[in-house]
């Protein structure tokens, strides 16, 4: 559980304008998850570098995390 309270933050910067606030849907959760540890593990507790390290990664996140980020978006 506190992992997953740790990717929170990372979730509310994925694909949004400067970082711009969102409010995090279960599938963005389960599904952007794995790529924030798998691509800024060594940042992952440190939300502004994990933001950072996602988005400058973004081409390398999983299809189904920016699906996810669109879903959310479009509801926002």
């Amino acid at each position: 559980m506190k992992r997953t309270m740790v990717l929170l933050p990372l979730i509310f910067a994925l694909g949004t304008p400067a970082g711009a606030a969102m409010k995090p849907t279960p599938e963005m959760r389960r599904n952007c998850a794995p790529d924030a540890k798998k691509l800024c593990a060594s940042v992952i507790s440190d939300t502004p570098k994990r933001q950072a390290c996602m988005r400058a990664h973004w081409k390398e996140v999983s299809e189904e995390c920016k699906k996810a980020v669109a879903e959310a978006r479009k509801k926002s």
